[in-house]
């Protein structure tokens, strides 16, 4: 509804939400990926 009001598309919000989703997994893949690198943990 705040998108409606606000006068931004709506496609442009989800692709937005769906961008920044996208991101913020890479980013705790990455993340886990680095700690497990530095701290030998799992395989």
């Amino acid at each position: 509804m705040v998108a409606m009001l606000s006068g931004i598309a709506i496609k442009e919000t989800v692709l937005e939400m769906v961008a920044s989703g996208f991101a913020a997994a890479g980013l705790s893949y990455g993340f886990g990926s680095l700690m497990r690198s530095l701290f030998e943990l799992g395989e």
